[in-house]
């Protein structure tokens, strides 16, 4: 029974995590976005006012908005959704089959959590890199030379990562 209390009530979560140094930008701040703000647009999308600036920016860059449109709407891409219901019943066969493997002494308890956890990294990653979304408009392909949502520098795929608790 040991080795059932060197698992019991450990989770292991995957995901884009603050780390707790997050700071809110001030409004008119240069301070970039973090990448756990990126993730949580990307997931379940984001409406933004259109200032003035904005319109002039755009303008300067191709893209000429109506003066009515007073928003510009980024569409959900929830990697993190899509990889759950893709991998879901696969995570669960994995920590059973790793719980099992504790419990008989066949590796330990941080072992097994590290490995599920590392598995549904990768598995969201790969929905980054491969998932099916809402295409991009034009401009937004125009200006990054591509057509695929979620990658352009790699810094939200990177930054998923798994923690043991």
């Amino acid at each position: 029974m040991e080795a059932a209390d060197d698992i019991n009530g450990k989770t292991v979560d995957a995901g884009v995590f603050d780390d707790g140094s997050r700071k809110k930008p001030e409004k008119g701040s240069k301070t970039p976005p973090s990448n756990v703000d990126i993730a949580i647009w990307q997931e379940y999308g984001v409406h933004i006012n259109v200032t003035e600036k904005m319109r002039w920016w755009l303008h300067f860059h191709g893209l000429d908005l109506k003066r009515s449109k007073k928003q510009i709407v980024i569409p959900p891409r929830p990697f993190m959704k899509q990889s759950a219901d893709k991998n879901g019943k696969k995570w669960q066969s994995l920590a059973d089959n790793l719980v099992g493997k504790v419990f008989f002494r066949q590796t330990s308890a941080p072992a097994a959590l590290a490995k599920l956890g590392s598995v549904m990294q990768g598995d969201i990653q790969n929905t980054i890199t491969s998932g099916r979304f809402k295409k991009l408009n034009a401009f937004t392909v125009k200006r990054k030379k591509s057509s695929r949502p979620l990658v352009d520098s790699g810094q939200l795929r990177q930054s998923v990562s798994f923690k043991v608790k």
